[in-house]
Formats: C-alpha cells, structure tokens, sequence
C-alpha cells in the first residue's frame, strides 16, 4: 500500500527543500527612501512632482463622479464608450489597425496566444519570452506544436520554421518580444520580419509574427508608440498581433492587444480571459487615457531622452567600476541593465547588502534565468540623478567583493572542462581555415559552441583573460589530438587529452595565410561546401537557390582533386538571357563561397572571426532615420567592411548590387518615400543637408521635418560612381558638411585622398547633423571598439593577411 503524505508535510517539504537551493522567495515592500532602480517606471512619471501627476490631476478631476466598478464583463454592462473611445486613442498612438483593451499583460499574452492558433497550427519561440507567453501557448490548441530558437538568432528561427512547415500543416506563429525583460536586449525585428515574408512566400505557408512590446512601449519611437513603430514595421503584413502593457513606462494600469480588426473581432467572440472577467472601472479607463496625453507631451519626450542618458551614463561608469564578465555587451540597448553575480546565493547577498546602504534592487535567478545566469536587474529611471548611479555602483563593487563568487568558481567543473574544449577548437579551427582540417572537424567544433549558448560567455571571458596576461597569441600554440566523448543527447562528458606548447618566438612563417574566397585551396571538399550550403539554402538569394540546385558547385569538382570552377561558372552564365542575368549569376556564385567561408569562421551577425566577434562590443540603437545600404557584392564578407556595423547595430536594410530581387527591394522602398530619400554621394549636384532640408521646409511644410530615408552606397570610389549613376537621377544626392575629415579607420586602412572616410563614418557624421546624436555616438563606439579590439589582438580589424605585407608596420608586433 502506498505511504500517505498529508498536503501540509508536502508543501513544508517542497518549501524548505526550495529554500536551501536558495529559491525562496519573500515579499518585501521596499523604504520609501531607498533609491528605486527595480521598478518598471522609466519616465519617473509616479514620482513626487512629476508632469505626469498634472495630467493625472485633470483626469481624476474628471473621473471623480465616474464609479470605481465596472459591473460587468465587456459582453455585458462592462462596456462603455470611454473603453471605445481609449481604444481608438491607443490604435492611433501605435499604428495598428484596431486595438483592445484587457486587465493585465498576463491576461492579453494568455488570449493572444491561447486563442488564435488551431490545432493543426505551431509556435516558433524565442527562448527568453515571458513566462505569461510560456502559459498562453501551453493553454492553445497548439499546445504540442512547439517549437523554441536560440535567443535572437535569425538562422535558428528560420531552421524551427522550415522544421515546423514539414511536421504541421498549419500557421506558423513565431513569437517575440521587442526588448527582453531580463536581458535588456533587443530583438532584430526587421529581419525577422523580412525572413518571415521570404519563408511565406518560398514555403507557401502563412508566417506570421506576434510582438511583445511590454518593455518598449513608452521608450522607443515617437511618442513612445514601442519598438515595432520606431521601425516603421507596424504596418508589416508578417505582424498578426502587439501586445502593450500600461504598467510600466505608461504608469497606469491594463494592457491593449493591436492588430487587424479581423484579428480582434476574433478575440471578442472566442478569449476566454476577455469573455470572462470584468471590465476594467470607468475610473481607472479616465487614469489610463491621461497617461496617453501625457505620452504625446514635450515633458514625455524630455524623460524618453534622460533615461537614454542615463543609460549611457551607466554603462561607462560601470566599465569603471565592474569587472567586464559582470557587465554583458547588450547593456545600453534598453532601460534594463545587468549586472552578472553567478550563484544564487551570492547574488541575494550582494543584492541584500546593496539594500541595507538604501538601494531598491532585486535580484533574479532561476526559473527566470537559466541557472549560472543569475544577475542584478537594475532599471535606469529618469528620475535617477548621475550621483545615484554612480554611488549604486560603488555600492556593487563592494558588496561583490565581499560576497560574489571570484571568476573560477563562475562555472562548474563540467562546464568549465567544456568551455576550454570549446575555446581551444575556436583558436584551432575558428581563426584560420588550415588545410589540414577536414570539414567534419570544423563543423564539429562549430556545431558545439552552437549547441551551448549559456558558454559564450564564458569562452570570451576566458579569451578576454588570457589576451589581458599576454600569455599567448593564437598563432603561437601547437594542438594534440582532443578525444572527447559525448552521451546521445549532446550533453557533455568531455574527456579532454591536450598540451599545449608556447614557441619561444613569434615565426610569422608558421602562419597560416587564409585563403581568397575564389581560390579552390579554401575548401578541402567542395562536397561537403555543397551540402552545407543547402542545409543555410533558405537564407541565400532566389539565384543563389537556383544555382545550388542546379548543381553548380558539384560541377567544379566532380573528382574532389581539380578546381574547374571558372569553366562551369562561364558555361552557367551562358545560358543566361541578358547581362543583368549574367551578372547575377556571378555574384551569387561568388556569394556562395563568401557564405560558405563565413558561416564557419565567422560570426553569422557581424561576420568577423568567432574569437575577434564584436556583437558583444556594439549597442543596438534605433536610428531616428531609416537605412539602406547599397552594397557592392566585393564588400559582403569582407573582413574590414563596415557598412555591415550599420546593419548590426542600426537596422540598416541592405541591397546588394547585381541581385536584382534586393535591389527592386530597395528601389519599390525609394519610390513609395520619394519626398523623403536621400542618397549620401558627393557629386557635381550634391547639396549639404542644411540646404536639402531648407528646401524640403519650404515646399513641404512643417512634413519636410519628418524622419528621412538615407542610401548610403557601399564599395570603392569607382563602384559609388556607378551605384549613382544606377540609382534615379530625380533623387537628392547629399554630402556631408565637413570636408576635411580624418577616416577612424586611418591606423589600419589607408585612403588614397584626405575626404574618404569608411561608410560607418560618414552615416556617423551626417546622422549627427541630423540631430540624431545618439545614434552618431553609438557608430562612432562601435568602430573605435573594433579598433581597440585590433590593437589588443594586436592584429588589424580582421585583415586578410595579405595586407600585412602591403603595410608592413607594427601591427602585428
């Protein structure tokens, strides 16, 4: 017979045991002193003396002979045309088509996402969303059909997706949020976006995307409309669905589902959270309409820009303070910040011990975050003065020291034994491409950093800590054998056999040299080029697709020993019908070895090399301005290219010349904003931007000061001609203010005329005169990061080593 457990010896066991694990968890109300950096309200706007309690004043006037319950839910007497006219008042504000209103955040994430989907539907999440999208897809038809990517990761989404196409017959709902709560990053939503359209129309199945927007909403774009608006993305037709909160930048209470109104029509007849509750008090709909007026106030605008401030502040002061491995690189991208204390227990104790010196901070640790991850969430607030954040840190330093964990024991013994594993394959494999490494090695070690994205930090600490003790360069060390052993699931039992052997001095002649993209000795197996490529088939060009179905690169070696690639690429082009046809073709042939190349040594966002990546040293931004990118086909790939910085920080769009689907891409975007584009080219009928804008005010009113769309023409002097000569004459071209400027890349890449500056540069400099100083700044530290960068490797930013004989300085010591 089974053995009784009575309920209150279970749940006092489950409490205690939850309690020694250091999970326990307690309410505390926070002093009335203690310094806030933990709530949700950014703008400051329930402090004492804010401009939001005017608004809130007038509204409670307004709202004292109003009721304080609703009586009913929105089908019944719940329903008021103060609710209609709030939801009219929140579509406007957001761009959406239609909105409606709902009790909670919670309560909106359980009905969009519990109710839209069918049975025969999927979900194709990232892994960070919140635990209330967590719930809504647990509770929807869909409940089985789930299908978790790696946090922001545009390939691992489009690889869930394809996955999910061949097992369901249904829609695929891929869900995000805009800014992640724990983590304070942002989600790349024009691509995402972008990728779900192509998938839609490549697979034949609708894709569709649903955005969070809880932390974004009253921060980014105009007005505070979220992130999707900033991006001018809100009228997408891959978005189904937004979901914005009230209790936080807003200060109110509630939160609205937008859409299109088939969508929300939907929601009335068949969300059981909506059909079910009561309807928010006629009272409460009075606070939440003053919060909107008061978002499209100039006092709103003023707090927006003090919290980007301040989170500047923050973050260089904390690189004063803190330790690097505290302080992750997505700081700055939102108003969360993170400071990293690993273990549950040292986290609270330093978290308690910031409190007692009269800070309000929490800390956060498992099931929020994934355990190792556990961290201090601080929210930067307009409210809070430079002092405050300035003695907070202080206050974090100490306290680390006195109780976090020292760098070694950060990681757990499996983990570490792993990471090491991990960093020297990354050193071997992942710097240069030597031929004696079959593709199957490569792939291995590449596959492994893949398969654990919780240890990227840890190798990069490990990388930051050897660089900072010059223990040693890559180049200088000798590789045994690494035998491993790993269980069927991928889960790491590694049994490592290494040495590691330091050379008594640096013999450039024992370095490797990396190969061109078209020379045949990159690849040691064009089959396996092949297979590869078709496995990434989805995220290449429509031509490219062709190409690799056709067979074209298994013609270039049929035997696997001699290289006919230029043969059968001249045979291929000669079947085309016209020169853009042909010119098409020899891009993407060159495309296909570029991305081959790049998908094994390099990082997939910023396509520089895994152990010199700087996705970690760039801070996402929204520029006020939209971006194009007009590439020549040269630059994508190239090591020292930085029009691709703008793509990786800004959300610039890019079009690469010769593939003619990205260029109508681009040319259907200048023609539907014609008044509003400019191309960024120094010719003979060029203006500067004072002039352009002048005009622009003159003939177009107070519209001519609206955002601009800025083509920026990427390649060499001679290529920016052509592109101009190619882009419709009728378009302004501008330059930029400043004639005699020094390029920031001068150190390491040399221009033939004084004026030449490198693309990222001149977005920088006229963005600025724009007024877009944020933006400008962020450029400006991204470059000089990968400069810093450089100069700690002590080898230029990502050179082919080529260039070492053409400058033969003491770059490479």
């Amino acid at each position: 017979m089974a053995k009784t457990v009575s309920l209150r010896s279970r749940l006092v066991s489950t409490l205690e045991a939850r309690r020694d694990k250091g999970l326990y968890f307690e309410l505390r109300a926070p002093e009335e002193s203690a310094i806030d950096f933990a709530s949700n309200d950014y703008l400051g706007s329930n402090q004492p003396g804010s401009p939001f309690q005017k608004y809130l004043e007038q509204t409670r006037l307004r709202g004292d002979e109003l009721p304080t319950c609703s009586t009913g839910s929105r089908l019944m007497t719940g329903h008021t045309k103060a609710i209609e006219r709030f939801e009219v008042l929140a579509a406007k504000l957001h761009g959406a088509e239609a909105a409606l209103l709902f009790n909670s955040g919670y309560d909106a994430n359980l009905s969009l996402l519990g109710t839209l989907p069918g049975p025969d539907d999927c979900f194709v999440f990232d892994e960070f969303v919140h635990a209330s999208a967590h719930d809504g897809m647990r509770l929807s038809r869909a409940r089985s059909n789930l299908y978790c990517f790696d946090h922001s990761n545009i390939s691992s989404m489009t690889e869930n997706i394809i996955r999910a196409t061949k097992e369901h017959s249904g829609t695929i709902f891929v869900c995000v949020e805009t800014a992640y709560s724990m983590d304070g990053d942002v989600a790349p939503l024009t691509e995402m976006l972008e990728k779900c359209r192509t998938l839609m129309q490549e697979l034949g199945r609708d894709v569709f995307l649903i955005a969070d927007e809880a932390h974004s909403a009253g921060l980014f774009g105009e007005n505070g409309a979220g992130f999707v608006s900033a991006l001018k993305m809100n009228t997408h037709p891959n978005l189904i669905g937004r979901l914005v909160t009230f209790g936080k930048a807003f200060a109110a209470h509630g939160s609205v589902i937008l859409g299109p109104k088939l969508v929300i029509r939907y929601l009335i007849n068949h969300s059981r959270p909506f059909l079910f509750s009561a309807a928010l008090p006629p009272k409460l709909i009075t606070a939440m309409t003053g919060a909107y007026q008061f978002a499209f106030s100039k006092e709103a605008e003023d707090a927006r820009k003090l919290v980007w401030e301040r989170v500047a502040f923050f973050n260089r002061t904390a690189a004063k303070y803190l330790p690097a491995e505290m302080l992750p690189k997505t700081n700055g991208e939102s108003a969360v910040q993170v400071i990293l204390v690993p273990g549950v227990r040292p986290c609270i104790q330093v978290c308690d011990r910031l409190v007692e010196n009269g800070f309000n901070v929490y800390p956060v640790g498992p099931p929020a975050v994934p355990a190792g991850g556990e961290r201090l969430r601080c929210v930067i607030h307009a409210h809070n003065s430079e002092q405050d954040i300035e003695r907070f840190l202080q206050a974090v330093a100490k306290a680390k020291a006195m109780h976090g964990p020292s760098s070694s024991s950060c990681i757990s013994s499996r983990k570490r034994a792993l990471s090491s594993m991990i960093f020297i394959l990354s050193l071997r494999y992942g710097c240069d491409y030597p031929k004696n490494c079959s593709c199957r090695e490569y792939l291995f070690s590449t596959y492994l950093i893949k398969m654990y994205p919780p240890l990227r930090n840890a190798v990069w600490n490990i990388q930051q800590r050897l660089s900072a003790h010059k223990c040693f360069e890559p180049a200088l060390i000798s590789f045994e054998p690494v035998t491993l052993r790993l269980d069927p699931k991928m889960r790491a039992l590694p049994r490592l056999a290494m040495s590691l052997r330091h050379y008594s001095s640096y013999a450039k002649k024992t370095r490797p040299v990396l190969p061109r993209t078209t020379d045949a000795a990159a690849f040691t197996n064009p089959c396996e080029v092949e297979r590869y490529l078709h496995s990434v088939k989805n995220t290449l060009p429509l031509r490219a697709q062709q190409m690799l179905d056709d067979g074209v690169l298994h013609q270039c070696n049929p035997s696997g020993q001699t290289w006919n690639g230029r043969e059968v690429l001249e045979a291929y082009i000669g079947q085309c019908q016209d020169a853009e046809e042909r010119q098409e073709a020899v891009v993407c042939f060159s495309i296909l070895l570029s991305r081959y190349r790049l998908s094994l040594t390099c990082c997939q966002k910023c396509l520089y090399p895994m152990e010199r990546c700087i996705c970690d040293c760039v801070r996402r931004v929204v520029p006020r301005h939209h971006l194009w990118l007009f590439q020549h086909a040269g630059e994508y790939g190239r090591n020292n290219n930085t029009g691709s910085l703008l793509c990786l920080m800004a959300g610039a769009q890019r079009a690469i010349r010769g593939i003619r689907e990205q260029q109508k891409r681009m040319l259907d975007h200048i023609e539907r904003n014609r008044t509003s584009t400019v191309i960024l080219f120094p010719n003979k009928s060029s203006t500067t931007l004072d002039e352009y804008r002048r005009d622009r005010v003159v003939s177009m009113g107070s519209k001519g000061e609206g955002p601009l769309t800025l083509v920026l023409l990427d390649g060499t002097s001679r290529q920016a001609k052509n592109f101009d000569r190619f882009m419709p004459s009728d378009i302004p071209r501008v330059r930029i203010r400043e004639t005699s400027v020094r390029s920031w890349l001068d150190p390491i890449r040399r221009q033939t005329e004084e004026h030449r500056v490198c693309t990222a540069q001149a977005a920088a400099m006229i963005l600025s005169e724009l007024g877009d100083e944020d933006t400008s700044e962020a450029i400006e530290s991204a470059v000089r990061s990968v400069l810093k960068i450089a100069e700690m490797r002590r080898y230029a930013v990502s050179l082919s080593y080529r260039k070492e004989k053409r400058y033969p300085s003491n770059l490479f010591g």
